[in-house]
């Protein structure tokens, strides 16, 4: 939708121009010399002097210069929304298919078809980079469409306010004051222009720059590290450490949306640029590997970054997590890494996720997610994440398994129930339990 908003915003602005222009021109003549300009034969039209004509000329071109740019947002938004209702109609039979299927099989859709079908032009006229492999899209195929996310375009006199901002401010190499704060002039407007535009606004792309810069830092540490690398957390790196200056850099550029008492105030605009962002992130944590927890924290990081400026976050994210790939054991201990560190860092509510954890469970008779629990809480409480208190659902289920309350499935009574049995003694006020002392120095939640 934004591509199609792009290309039309190319082509419209000089024949827009060019037709204001004559409309304008014709209707200043016809009210200045009396001519309607209809019927088959029209009076002969007076002509207007030297003097007349430039001042008509003048004020044609005033005219269209100050309406070009409003209508070339119009005809924008009007081609991205007639874009939208498009690719939903085409999109709606795949959608619905790919629905029904993991409704009726729980598992991931994949059209084979396109491989098969030798009649068609693509995906195999596609670059290598580009072509679709079963098993869905890889991550550097997904930046393709993630490059046409942008912020929209903003009027002319906004824009120009900005012109000292954020743009081009983009950290260099390990440097805090890379992504300093613009002269007062540029980050704040006078209350004169306050109803017009009153805060500079996030610059999402310099955002995107951080977290590349951040990813390239924690290569080169964890490539030093060698055999050491998946040793390295986020706690042990010093304050002057790159990672740490960039995740600084990020404070910096969110801090530009605040207002004169710190508090952030974002409009629909904006917040939609940094949740789209946020969950750009998001995702990415998913690829990651727990072998590299530094760099799980370090996306973490910027996730803590973006919520402080946008509450909002938080809420999505609990919802983003039940998304989340759990297929295989593998995808399902790193999302239990990652809901950790999103509980540590206080970026999902306890309460939102015991409700979570005891939806999935299926009430204790799901074995599968029993045990995930289980290793869940045992981690929480080590890790000194949270206490048992902070789960109720959860505890009262792993309780009512112990004590036979319902009816469970013998694999559960039979391999869950002497771990939870532990478990909860362990938890037990009073009992001694010396395994649970957090380790010194532990940063990413263990599995």
């Amino acid at each position: 939708a934004n591509l199609a908003g792009s290309l039309a915003l190319v082509t419209c602005r000089e024949p827009l121009k060019a037709s204001v222009s004559t409309h304008l021109r014709q209707l200043l003549i016809n009210n200045a010399t009396g001519s309607s300009g209809g019927g088959a034969n029209p009076p002969p039209t007076p002509q207007l002097s030297e003097q007349e004509q430039n001042a008509l000329e003048q004020c044609v071109a005033i005219c269209a210069t100050d309406n070009l740019e409003l209508g070339c947002m119009l005809i924008e938004k009007a081609a991205t929304e007639k874009a939208v209702r498009d690719m939903d109609e085409a999109l709606a039979p795949a959608l619905n298919a790919r629905k029904k299927h993991r409704e009726q099989t729980g598992q991931p859709f994949y059209d084979m078809s396109i491989f098969s079908n030798s009649g068609q032009r693509y995906p195999a006229g596609l670059p290598e980079p580009l072509r679709p492999k079963p098993g869905g899209l890889r991550s550097d195929q997904l930046l393709v469409y993630e490059a046409f996310q942008r912020m929209p375009r903003q009027p002319t006199f906004l824009a120009s306010q900005q012109q000292g901002g954020t743009a081009g401010s983009v950290p260099q190499s390990g440097s805090a004051n890379a992504v300093g704060a613009p002269a007062s002039a540029s980050s704040t407007v006078t209350k004169e222009s306050g109803a017009v535009a009153t805060q500079q606004k996030i610059n999402v792309e310099a955002l995107s720059a951080v977290a590349g810069k951040i990813d390239t830092a924690v290569t080169t540490l964890l490539g030093a590290a060698g055999p050491r690398a998946a040793e390295i957390t986020l706690a042990m790196l010093p304050p002057d450490h790159e990672v740490r200056q960039l995740l600084t850099a990020a404070q910096r550029i969110t801090a530009l949306a605040s207002d004169a008492d710190g508090s952030h105030v974002l409009n629909s605009t904006e917040k939609d640029a940094v949740l789209g962002f946020a969950q750009g992130i998001f995702k990415h944590l998913y690829e990651l590997s727990l072998t590299e927890p530094l760099r799980l924290e370090a996306n973490v990081g910027l996730l803590e970054v973006l919520n402080e400026c946008c509450p909002q976050l938080g809420q999505d994210l609990g919802t983003w997590a039940t998304y989340a790939p759990t297929e295989n054991e593998g995808q399902r201990k790193l999302h239990r890494a990652i809901l950790l560190l999103l509980l540590r860092s206080r970026l999902v509510a306890s309460t939102e996720l015991d409700a979570y954890l005891s939806r999935i469970t299926e009430g204790g008779r799901n074995s599968v997610w029993v045990e995930f629990v289980v290793v869940f809480v045992r981690t929480a409480v080590l890790e000194k994440i949270c206490s048992p208190s902070d789960l109720p659902k959860v505890m009262e289920i792993l309780t009512k398994i112990v004590e036979g309350r319902g009816q469970f499935s013998h694999q559960i009574i039979q391999n869950i129930r002497k771990p939870i049995l532990r478990l909860l003694e362990e938890l037990r006020p009073g009992s001694p339990s010396p395994s649970l002392q957090a380790p010194a120095g532990s940063s990413v939640p263990s599995n």
